[in-house]
């Protein structure tokens, strides 16, 4: 099982991936936060595999949490601004998600981030 923690101050976001996270039952989802600075914390603490990653965000932005990490796990931006989307790259994100996204566009997500995930992890 894989396990996902959820970054996005925003709260419709957050259910959206959670009910998208839902449907994948090889997925876990260990936590949501709601500021960079919490989401340092928690990404450092809980080491998910994966993380879904807002870049507006209060406290810190979506690269200046990505620069604080200790443990990197494999990341999924998540933004309504597509203009962040060659930046995302930059920070080793192996996919961006423009809200809204569909269904098969983050199951696409879902199914590049499995491909970097060891598979002798299991959350």
């Amino acid at each position: 099982m894989k396990t996902i923690i959820i970054i996005d101050d925003e709260k419709d976001a957050r259910i959206t991936l959670s009910q998208h996270i839902s449907r994948y039952p090889a997925l876990r989802l260990i936590g949501e936060c709601t500021h960079g600075r919490e989401a340092v914390e928690k990404i450092n603490a809980q080491k998910p595999d994966l993380i879904f990653l807002d870049i507006h965000l209060p406290g810190l932005n979506g690269y200046q949490v990505v620069q604080q990490l200790v443990h990197l796990p494999v990341i999924v931006v998540t933004s309504a601004y597509e203009n962040y989307a060659l930046k995302a790259f930059d920070y080793d994100a192996v996919d961006f998600l423009l809200k809204p996204f569909t269904a098969e566009r983050f199951a696409l997500a879902v199914a590049k981030a499995l491909a970097f995930i060891p598979a002798n992890t299991s959350g």
